[in-house]
């Protein structure tokens, strides 16, 4: 029940507004609900705590970085009508799964995983 889990998270971060943990977890389950504006609102708010550790600023940023990404990616077009040149990067660890589909089923790959450049 994501909306459950917002509404206490919520209720965590107004108790102890340092929360660090709180944040994460919040802007998880916003990202996991689709709700990726919310989780990127979530986590700057993280940067903007005071004390927060050199880590914590790291994995904050990375995250940041990837919902971008999956805004970015969830606003392309689903469909080309010619053919298009994808360039596939992973600055983190992260893994790239990707799926393509044609009239051709010769052509089709599902849950690829991205191995290299």
């Amino acid at each position: 029940d994501y909306e459950g889990a917002i509404v206490a998270l919520n209720k965590a971060i107004k108790i102890d507004p340092k929360n660090v943990d709180a944040y994460k977890m919040l802007a998880e389950v916003y990202e996991k609900s689709g709700r990726l504006e919310d989780a990127r609102a979530t986590l700057e708010k993280v940067l903007e705590l005071d004390d927060l550790s050199s880590d914590n600023e790291d994995e904050i940023n990375n995250r940041i970085r990837n919902l971008e990404f999956l805004v970015a990616i969830s606003k392309l077009p689903g469909e080309y009508d010619e053919p298009t040149a994808l360039e596939l990067s992973n600055t983190g660890s992260n893994e790239i799964y990707y799926s393509i589909d044609t009239k051709d089923s010769r052509l089709v790959a599902t849950n690829m995983k991205y191995t290299s450049p």
